[in-house]
């Protein structure tokens, strides 16, 4: 298991970027949306200087509204561009994890719990059924 608090989050790593390159920029991309399916694909570029014209980091994220709870899902399409951020600026920063604190919070969200299993005598058990 992981500890949510060994992972840095995107707000975190956007300030320490800016405090390592002052006339850096962030760029982000929708490069596929289908709002019928709740999916959309967003591309993050980290550039750390505002003339350069290739960027120091790129990474992608994935985001499908279905994995979202019901309160975060109309900002599916913001947060998986969040991610892309966080994921592009691993590429830049130096940082201990890729994924962001945020990241990795949906994976303890997405795990199901296990159900509850009845309580049942020695007595009332039959084995063979």
């Amino acid at each position: 298991m992981f500890n949510l608090e060994d992972y840095e989050d995107v707000a975190a790593r956007v300030l320490r970027f800016q405090k390592a390159y002052p006339e850096g920029r962030i760029v982000t991309d929708v490069i596929q949306f289908n709002p019928e399916k709740g999916i959309v694909l967003v591309s993050a570029q980290v550039y750390r200087n505002a003339s350069d014209t290739l960027p120091a980091g790129v990474d992608y994220a994935f985001g499908d509204a279905s994995t979202f709870n019901t309160g975060m899902r109309k900002w599916y399409v913001e947060d998986t561009s969040s991610s892309a951020i966080g994921r592009a600026l691993s590429l830049v920063l130096e940082t201990q994890k890729k994924p962001t604190k945020q990241d990795m919070a949906k994976v303890v969200a997405a795990k199901p719990a296990k159900p509850a299993l009845p309580e049942v005598k020695a007595e009332d058990q039959d084995y063979w059924t």
